[in-house]
């Protein structure tokens, strides 16, 4: 899952755009920056993270690159990439949905469900109404 950039020539092995959630818990646990794999930091991986339900409900995302002494709040970028692949087809987790919701104001597209017989067996196939 993990996509690690190869290092351009002359670029400092540290000039990487890091990406971090901050992440509701609930309860008495509260919010807190989760913990990453600095070969799972990328945009690419939080954005699959996310969709797929990796963290318990995201709340923001910041992204920093220290080489270039940098950080910012990408809460609306990571949100509107995901509401985009929803578009596309891509399924979204129940709280990667409330996230794109929350953030953009945007209801992620739904995605159709078809029923069909797979070797007398009823199964289940997700895509997008087609227009």
């Amino acid at each position: 899952m993990g996509t690690e950039t190869p290092l351009a020539p002359r670029q400092h092995q540290y000039d990487v755009t890091i990406y971090i959630v901050l992440d509701q818990f609930g309860g008495a646990f509260g919010r807190a920056y989760r913990e990453t794999d600095e070969s799972y930091a990328d945009e690419h991986t939080t954005i699959d993270k996310i969709s797929d339900g990796a963290y318990s409900r995201p709340v923001r995302v910041v992204a920093f690159n220290t080489h270039e002494g940098w950080s910012r709040d990408v809460t609306e970028e990571i949100a509107l990439k995901l509401f985009d692949l929803s578009g596309e087809g891509r399924m979204l987790c129940a709280t990667a949905r409330e996230f794109v919701e929350q953030v953009t104001g945007k209801a992620p597209t739904p995605p159709i469900l078809t029923a069909y017989y797979v070797g007398g067996e009823h199964a289940l196939s997700g895509g997008t109404p087609h227009q």
